[in-house]
């Protein structure tokens, strides 16, 4: 019942509303923070999470929980025949991630991730368009996602935010996932990246900053920048192919070039100085209904699919989709910390051995982070031995 869970909270009453679902239970290790709620409207409440799937038998649970523990409480559900919506990302490594969508399919359950941007108009629309063909083979992207601006009472705010512990990655790990799911959706997973991860301003000790080249294949190298710490921030996709070009902004615009003729015959065929023909077209997109979009719109599709008892494939987003963003974000992280390009997907192995060296690093002090101390805010800073 923090952040998220107030907010899916609040969606759930909606749904409760209207018939669509039933709460049955609130688990929260700080358990007063769900006793008012709870008790305001008449559901039990548990600071054992495992008493609430014990006790109350829920068809399904939303997790909403730091993402380090959504390994162990999906393995709990899914043992006990529950199926899983879990908040983004599915978890903080694609080892994490193979254990749950493991655990959930040997028992038959649906794993679904909240990506809840994908069922905004405009996005749903870009899909579709990229989908069909229409602007033939890809050649590049450029994916823009400066839109997280975050202050740093944010990352005072808990006691997990902002660290390797608690997070396991800043920016890419927390608030980046929803774009590299659609970046996977729209473009496709790449075949190796290259980046690099850096902290500005921020007295955190994660990465706020990421910069990346993603390849796929020898004529393809896609782009993608994403910051907590830019003002004014922006979300924009361009994807270039051969027929034309699309361009996405801010959730809301969506304008489509298309060519007369290929680009790759206008290259190869026509003379010195010409240019190729073709137009652009705003394409207008209706806004979503009240209630069928965003986090509430993916409660709804979930409670749907569970009722029906219909394929994972009648999810907004499953498991395998979580598992692809997680590559990028993981692959992201390890190409920046060791220097190097890394290949997707990405070495579990290699990626919980750095996981593991910058906790240890930040346990033992290494990273710059502001602690609250009372009304007072201190920059602690740990110098080498012997300084």
């Amino acid at each position: 019942m923090g952040v998220m869970g107030r907010d899916h909270f609040k969606n759930m009453l909606t749904l409760q509303e209207e018939g669509a679902i039933k709460l049955v239970g609130l688990a929260d290790v700080a358990l007063e923070r769900a006793k008012g709620p709870g008790d305001e409207h008449g559901i039990p409440v548990f600071q054992d999470y495992l008493e609430l799937l014990d006790q109350t038998k829920p068809e399904f649970v939303v997790i909403a929980t730091p993402h380090p523990s959504h390994e162990e409480i999906t393995v709990a559900a899914a043992e006990r025949g529950i199926h899983v919506l879990c908040e983004k990302p599915i978890a903080h490594t694609v080892a994490a991630a193979d254990r749950m969508m493991a655990a959930c399919r040997k028992a038959g359950v649906l794993l679904g991730i909240d990506f809840s941007q994908r069922p905004t108009p405009v996005y749903q629309r870009a899909h579709e368009i990229v989908a069909s063909g229409e602007l033939g083979d890809i050649y590049r992207v450029n994916f823009i996602a400066t839109g997280w601006y975050r202050t740093q009472s944010y990352y005072d705010s808990g006691g997990w935010r902002g660290t390797w512990e608690g997070e396991g990655g800043g920016v890419i790990m927390n608030q980046a996932p929803h774009h590299l799911d659609l970046y996977c959706w729209l473009a496709g997973l790449p075949q190796a990246i290259t980046a690099n991860a850096l902290t500005r301003i921020h007295e955190i000790e994660v990465e706020n900053t990421v910069a990346a080249l993603l390849q796929h294949g020898k004529d393809r190298v896609d782009s993608y920048y994403t910051t907590t710490a830019e003002w004014p921030g922006r979300t924009e996709i361009t994807i270039s192919g051969q027929k034309g070009q699309l361009v996405v902004s801010d959730r809301n615009t969506l304008r489509v070039y298309r060519m007369k003729r290929s680009l790759s015959e206008e290259l190869l065929t026509t003379p010195h100085g010409s240019k190729p023909e073709g137009e652009w077209e705003e394409i207008e997109v209706p806004p979503a209904e009240k209630g069928q979009t965003g986090h509430i719109a993916m409660v709804r599709n979930f409670a749907d699919v569970v009722r029906e008892e219909g394929p994972e494939e009648h999810l907004y987003a499953t498991g395998e989709d979580g598992r692809r963003a997680l590559e990028l974000a993981n692959a992201m992280l390890l190409s920046s910390y060791r220097n190097k390009t890394v290949s997707v997907p990405t070495d579990r192995d290699a990626y919980d051995t750095l996981l593991g060296e910058l906790r240890q690093q930040a346990r033992s002090g290494q990273f710059k982070k502001r602690q609250a101390t009372g009304k007072k805010e201190e920059v602690l800073a740990v110098l080498p031995e012997g300084t």
